[in-house]
């Protein structure tokens, strides 16, 4: 977008005209081949200075189409940068439910396992008394880690969707805290 709207500027003054600045020392009659004598037979009436203004007074339309063509090409991407700020803003959103559903996840992976934890305690204290055998204990005892094991992947997910939300609304923080703001590593 920005190099757009720099060729609009370069053509917008385009429109104007040229205006040059000059000075220059007339050799007349001074030897080609000896420079160093010429200099020495400088003459005042051999300067002149000037200013040239050129002024094109019809182009065949090409620099008005040319301004048209360019403001075509901002509307374009304006359209296009517009395009991708709702995908992007559409997607952001999208992250932000599945993160928030995630965060429902682990917290109900967390009241499970201290449920499991609790009925862990009341098995083996039934063990204890003889009304539980072992076997009921080691399939209880699976249960509750397959519920841990859920808790710890929802909790690493949960870090991945922080991670990609921080990603895709702020990518300089995003990059300055992974890269400590482009300064030295080592």
């Amino acid at each position: 977008m920005e190099a757009v709207k720099f060729k609009s500027k370069a053509i917008s003054n385009n429109f104007l005209p040229d205006v040059s600045l000059y000075g220059r020392y007339d050799f007349y009659g001074a030897n080609p081949a000896s420079l160093d004598s010429a200099l020495r037979d400088i003459r005042q009436t051999a300067y002149s200075a000037g200013v040239m203004i050129s002024l094109l007074l019809f182009d065949g339309g090409v620099r008005e189409w040319d301004r048209k063509r360019n403001q075509l090409e901002i509307r374009k991407q304006d359209e296009t940068i517009k395009a991708v700020t709702e995908e992007k803003s559409r997607d952001i959103r999208t992250l932000h439910s599945g993160y928030k559903e995630l965060q429902k996840s682990q917290v109900h992976y967390r009241k499970l396992a201290e449920q499991y934890g609790k009925m862990l305690d009341i098995t083996r204290k039934a063990q204890g008394l003889g009304e539980r055998s072992l076997l009921d204990i080691r399939e209880l005892e699976k249960d509750a880690l397959t519920v841990e094991r859920d808790w710890k992947v929802t909790e690493q997910t949960l870090a991945v969707y922080e991670r990609r939300i921080m990603l895709e609304t702020n990518y300089t923080k995003f990059i300055s805290e992974h890269h400590g703001n482009w300064s030295y590593q080592h």
